[in-house]
């Protein structure tokens, strides 16, 4: 599975900290908000690459296009995250990472048609704002 990681600043952790029993569940609001900026785009560039500059006929199903999605957000001991990328489950039984990794990649004879890397490269200070934004919203009620 591709992922992304964005670190929280460190003053946001410990606002967080502050909050006690709330902590958790604010957390995983910021992070699926913040995760649902770069997926979007993520799928905007996917959507955009599947099939692009190709030797041969389009062969895509869309299974690729629909499997990607967020994780539930998990972790333990103050640890959060959620997860950006691709259900396994296809009926022609071939793995979406695999395809995925070749495509953000390529290979041999295939130039790498990236679209995660710059989803997170062009959306990473917006998912920020908006995950800071939801922490503010959120702290104000407590």
């Amino acid at each position: 599975m591709a992922t992304a990681t964005m670190k929280l600043p460190n003053k946001l952790l410990d606002g967080l900290s502050k909050l006690g029993n709330n902590a958790e569940k604010i957390t995983d609001k910021m992070l699926v908000a913040g995760a649902k900026i770069i997926k979007d785009e993520a799928q905007s560039n996917l959507d955009s690459v599947v099939g692009e500059n190709i030797k041969e006929e389009n062969r895509s199903t869309g299974n690729l296009q629909s499997a990607l999605g967020i994780s539930p957000p998990k972790g333990n001991g103050g640890y959060r995250n959620v997860k950006i990328g691709f259900e396994e489950k296809r009926p022609d039984g071939k793995i979406n990472a695999l395809i995925a990794n070749v495509l953000e990649y390529g290979k041999q004879g295939q130039p790498p048609k990236p679209f995660l890397s710059t989803a997170v490269k062009a959306k990473k200070s917006a998912a920020v704002a908006e995950m800071k934004r939801i922490f503010n919203e959120e702290t104000k009620k407590e």
